[in-house]
């Protein structure tokens, strides 16, 4: 399977990384670069088995991230896995009706 990540869903990730860019962090753990590595590895595990994340808005799937409140919506076109949004828990899914 191919993975397509839409440019508004790879901008969503950049902003929330610079937002935890600047919240408190150690030298140890930089917020923003831990986000971006949870990030990155959900969406490789979308290629694997995609079915297995609930369809909730169809043909939008939605897989969760640990430790942060996002979530990433995707939807199957074909063999690609086309990732469409990258959501704050508490944001309004309104904007995904103009991205299936």
């Amino acid at each position: 399977m191919k993975l397509i990540v839409r440019r508004a869903a790879a901008r969503e990730a950049a902003k929330a990384k610079r937002w935890y860019d600047t919240r408190d962090q150690t030298e140890e753990e930089r917020l923003g670069d831990a986000f971006m590595a949870e990030f990155e590895r959900v969406v490789d595990s979308l290629t694997s088995l995609p079915k297995r994340f609930p369809l909730v808005y169809p043909p939008l799937r939605r897989a969760l991230l640990n430790r942060f409140p996002y979530t990433v919506y995707f939807r199957l076109r074909g063999e690609d896995v086309v990732v469409v949004a990258v959501l704050h828990a508490r944001q309004s899914t309104s904007v995904l009706k103009g991205r299936r």
